[in-house]
């Protein structure tokens, strides 16, 4: 199915501005960026995240990227009102303390990262065959608190 833009860039923003004006204790703010035919949105932490979470809406898909990034793009039976309620799940799952994102690194190179449940330990992270190479996992949450960094061979360092 092919993504209407317009329409996409209008659900994401009532979808989003709709999860700022309810998560007061949650979100800070809600910043909304309007770019060449698309929309971006930075989501702030009322309760310490060190980044914000970004939302756009560029090339007819929903990114949703917080130290890493998910691509949500339509699939042969859905629409953009399907994207945006994949978008919210998502949302609500960082933002709830349920998700964190990852981060694998050697160095001070990022090798990529990807989104843990909520007592996962990262450690097993150090075993997938292209993070080999890392000496240190950093994993984000939406409350500072969640923020660790793991390094190889080490028990969790808060940061």
């Amino acid at each position: 199915m092919a993504v209407d833009q317009s329409q996409l860039n209008e659900r994401v923003a009532e979808a989003v501005g709709f999860l700022g004006r309810v998560l007061t204790r949650q979100v800070e703010g809600v910043e909304e960026v309007e770019r060449e035919g698309y929309r971006e949105f930075r989501i702030t932490s009322a309760i310490g995240a060190r980044v914000p979470l970004v939302v756009d809406t560029e090339n007819g898909e929903i990114t949703v990227d917080f130290g890493c990034h998910d691509h949500i793009s339509a699939h042969e039976d859905s629409n953009e009102a399907d994207m945006v309620g994949e978008m919210v799940v998502k949302v609500m799952g960082l933002i709830s303390g349920g998700e964190l994102a990852y981060s694998a690194w050697r160095d001070d190179t990022c090798l990529g990262g990807g989104w843990l449940r909520a007592g996962e330990d990262p450690r097993g992270k150090f075993n997938l065959e292209y993070f080999h190479n890392a000496n240190r996992i950093v994993v984000t949450g939406w409350a500072g608190w969640d923020d660790v960094e793991i390094r190889r061979g080490d028990a969790f360092q808060r940061e």
